[in-house]
């Protein structure tokens, strides 16, 4: 029964608190990292000694910060190497990256110089490129546009649409003592403007006013267009330069790349375990370390003590206590088809971990959702196609879990779309008997439709009150909860919706059973006096079983006041009120259903129609009305599979969130993150 003790809740955890020697701490500690399956906590208890790592961590972390400096320019990453060092020791690992920085330092600070140095000077060359391209019609040297002893000269950028505005103003201020030119064209233009010195001061103020960029022209005899060809021949040679530092860089980097992959990720792991040694409580003569691990590897961390310490040691292993709960970690643990949907749930808050974890059941009732709420089985198989065929540009829009969330969905879609005999649109239908539907079509009858998402809501209403709950509460030892606040609201959904049926006298017989439920008065249905045939009682028995325990939950609630509690109880009726508005909710499925079948539809109708009158135009219209009709169907269908995809997931996600997680979810989970060592150079 081991599988059904962890169903919906995050991995069991076990607390660990061990003492070892000094002398074996850091035999420990490396050999914990290689196994990957503890999390440290930091020892805070008063009397116990904490030991002062921050030179050592300083140290490592400063020597690391420039080895990845050197790893990132020379590129090494970029080459598949493996290495080792003779030892692995912090004073080792330090004076190996030392003599290596030493050697390969001086190189990093002199090419990153030239190139840093090369990337200036080609950014100045394009901007002056860019300049000079607008004034080239100009036949003067450009020295001639620079100012002089008694002519105050500016070259500058304008906003087009403020040149008018700009020149005007300038004759306005000095009519006659101001020449002003534009070049080039389009939304920025460059103007040329000269005037006496004297007359600076009342310009000044108009080049504030017009936001006027003021550019720095070079000096030189040559004309624009002259100075331009030169400047094609130096972005040439600083390309030349640019390439004989990458041979440079290249030679460094094959010569290099083992020794320093190898080296930084030794200096990771360092930082990593100087990091861990932080959290360490001790003695002169012992450390005390405590954490967290999975239940099912707990003793692979008893087993590596006991290797590493020669039994030396004393260790503790414990179940969370009440008090601990709240820093005890969570780790997420579902079965694989499953596992890609904790992102959902992790995107929402991980659930506390005496909590439950709902991710299993978000799986199926996510992808069913879905697949209502886009409701057309060849969008369903082309959303398929598209995340199976693992396509490079999928992959870089989507994660691997994005990825599985939405096959899922389509697989609903599919299932959901092969019900309602939706294949784009309800096309395939027309033509082929296998396409058409399975169950019924809720354009032309949505009741059916309407009654299923309304049963899927209340299902999973009952399902978050009942088994989320009560999940929770179990793990809790709150028995009372289970019993009056857990099991009483599943009786009072279920025990509420079935009488709002008999008052809607809903009929069953669309899912095949041949039952419609008694048509009643309000006051009928929910009279616990009236009669009535034996399930109509039984229906007001579920509900006011439901009424009863959920109002001793609140008279029983402990450490609240009395008149608190009373209040609790009326707030009992009103939830009565949330639930239907809830269930309510559930409709928003049929509503983006049908919305993308009726598009579809449309989509098709536009096509064909357009297709009647191409065709009729003139001699082989045919052909371009085949042409026509087949990109319109392109288009319009897979538009309409992004605008409702995109629509569908999100209020899935809503429904779930704020419908589904509200009835059971406590959030504030910690995640699990285990002391794990990563290897890739060593």
């Amino acid at each position: 029964m081991g599988w059904l003790e962890s169903l919906l809740r995050p991995a069991e955890m076990k607390g660990f608190r061990f003492v070892i020697t000094q002398a074996s701490r850091e035999e420990v500690l490396g050999a914990l990292h290689e196994i990957g399956v503890a999390q440290f906590r930091e020892i805070t208890e008063e009397g116990v000694g904490r030991e002062e790592r921050e030179e050592e961590f300083y140290e490592v972390s400063s020597v690391f910060g420039r080895m990845k400096d050197v790893q990132e320019f020379f590129r090494t990453i970029e080459l598949e190497t493996s290495g080792s060092i003779e030892k692995e020791s912090l004073e080792s690992v330090l004076n190996t990256s030392k003599s290596l920085l030493e050697e390969i330092e001086p190189k990093h600070e002199r090419l990153a110089s030239k190139v840093e140095e090369i990337q200036e000077k080609r950014e100045e060359l394009i901007a002056q490129k860019d300049i000079l391209s607008t004034l080239s019609e100009l036949k003067v040297p450009l020295n001639y546009l620079q100012p002089s002893e008694w002519v105050e000269l500016t070259v500058g950028r304008i906003d087009e649409e403020k040149l008018d505005e700009f020149i005007e103003s300038i004759r306005n201020v000095s009519p006659s003592e101001v020449f002003v030119e534009a070049f080039g064209a389009g939304g920025t233009r460059i103007i040329v403007l000269a005037c006496m010195r004297e007359a600076v001061s009342e310009l000044q103020p108009l080049l504030y006013r017009f936001n006027i960029e003021s550019l720095d022209l070079p000096r030189s005899e040559k004309t624009p267009r002259e100075y331009l060809d030169g400047v094609d021949d130096k972005l040439e040679d600083l390309k030349k330069k640019e390439e004989e530092i990458e041979e440079e860089i290249e030679e460094v980097k094959q010569e290099k790349a083992q020794e320093i992959n190898t080296l930084t990720e030794c200096l990771r792991i360092q930082k990593e375990r100087q990091e861990a040694l932080m959290l360490f409580g001790q003695t002169h003569y012992t450390t005390l370390i405590e954490g967290w691990s999975p239940k099912e590897d707990i003793h692979e961390v008893e087993r590596v003590i006991e290797e590493t310490t020669d039994g030396a040691y004393l260790i503790e292993s414990y179940e969370p206590s009440e008090s601990d709960v709240a820093e005890t970690p969570v780790k997420l643990e579902n079965p694989k088809f499953a596992e890609s949907f904790e992102y959902l749930t992790e995107m929402y808050d991980l659930p506390r971990y005496d909590s439950t974890d709902p991710t299993l059941i978000t799986a199926i009732t996510f992808s069913l959702f879905f697949g209502f709420t886009l409701s057309d089985a060849g969008y369903g198989l082309m959303l398929l196609a598209v995340f199976l065929s693992g396509h490079s540009r999928i992959k870089g829009l989507f994660s691997k879990r994005l990825r599985y969330i939405m096959i899922g969905g389509a697989i609903g879609t599919i299932i959901a779309g092969a019900l309602f005999g939706s294949w784009f649109g309800g096309m395939l239908g027309e033509h082929f008997s296998v396409f058409r539907p399975y169950w019924v079509d809720p354009i032309d009858n949505p009741i059916p439709f309407l009654k299923l998402v309304l049963f899927l809501g209340i299902f999973q209403l009952a399902i978050g009150h009942g088994i989320g709950g009560s999940r929770k509460d179990i793990l809790r030892g709150k028995w009372k909860k289970v019993v009056f606040d857990d099991i009483g609201s599943t009786l009072l959904i279920i025990g509420l919706f079935l009488l709002i049926f008999c008052v809607v006298g809903m009929g069953l017989r669309e899912f095949g059973i041949p039952y419609s439920f008694p048509k009643l008065s309000i006051f009928a249905a929910f009279n616990p006096l009236s009669g009535g045939s034996m399930l109509v009682q039984i229906y007001r028995g579920i509900f006011y079983s439901g009424i009863v325990l959920a109002v001793m939950d609140k008279l029983t609630e402990e450490g609240v006041p009395l008149m608190q509690r009373m209040g609790g109880t009326i707030n009992t009726f009103y939830s009565v009120v949330d639930l239907i508005s809830d269930v309510i909710s559930y409709s928003r499925i049929l509503a983006l259903g049908v919305a993308t079948s009726v598009i579809a539809l449309v989509i098709n109708k536009i096509g064909f129609i357009i297709f009647d009158i191409v065709s009729g135009l003139f001699s082989g219209g045919v052909i371009v009305g085949v042409i026509v009709l087949a990109l319109i169907f392109a288009v319009g269908h897979i538009f309409n599979i992004f605008i409702n995809s995109l629509t569908g997931f999100v209020h899935t996600m809503r429904l779930h969130y704020a419908e589904f997680f509200q009835t059971f979810y406590e959030s504030g989970g910690k995640e699990y993150s285990p002391f794990k060592l990563i290897r890739e150079y060593t």
